[in-house]
C-alpha cells in the first residue's frame, strides 16, 4: 500500500460525520478519545517517513531536512531546517527552493513534500485540539 492510499484511508476513517449525533454520557466520550489519541498515534507514526523522503528527493542537492519540533500539547511537528545557516521553517524553504542550480524536477518534489508536510502537521493539531476539549468534557460529565 503506498502514501496516498495510506492518506485516503486515514481519511475515510477519521470522517466528522460521527461527530455530529449527540453524545450519550462519558463512555461514548472516553471511546471518542481513544479513537483520537490512535489516531495521534497513527499520524505520529508517518513522520518519520517524510523526514526520510528529503533524503530521497532526485538529484538532491539542498541542505534541507525535516526537523521535529516539539510543542507545549506534548507532541512534535515538523518544520524545515537548513543545515547551512540554521534557518528553519518556511524561510529555510523558500530560500533553497530559489537557488538557480535546484531543478524544477526537485522544486516540484520539494513542494509536494511541504503540502504533506502541511497536511500532516495541520492533522495532528486538530486531533490534539479535539482531544484537549474531549477530554475537559470526560472530567465535567
Amino acid at each position: 500500500m503506498n502514501n496516498d492510499d495510506d492518506e485516503e484511508s486515514a481519511a475515510r476513517k477519521s470522517s466528522l460525520k460521527g461527530l455530529l449525533k449527540a453524545f450519550k454520557g462519558k463512555g461514548e466520550l472516553r471511546a471518542l478519545v481513544r479513537e483520537l489519541q490512535t489516531l495521534r498515534i497513527q499520524l505520529q507514526l508517518r513522520q518519520p517517513v517524510l523526514k526520510q523522503a528529503v533524503y530521497e528527493l532526485p538529484g538532491r542537492n539542498v541542505p534541507l531536512i525535516l526537523c521535529s519540533n516539539p510543542a507545549r500539547s506534548g507532541v512534535s511537528y515538523l518544520r524545515w531546517r537548513n543545515l547551512d545557516n540554521n534557518r528553519s521553517g518556511g524561510v529555510a524553504l523558500q530560500e533553497a527552493i530559489q537557488q538557480p542550480d535546484v531543478s524544477d524536477e526537485l522544486r516540484d518534489a520539494l513542494m509536494a513534500l511541504e503540502w504533506r508536510r502541511q497536511v500532516l502537521n495541520t492533522q495532528l493539531s486538530v486531533v490534539m485540539f479535539m482531544l484537549r476539549r474531549i477530554q475537559l468534557l470526560t472530567t465535567l460529565v
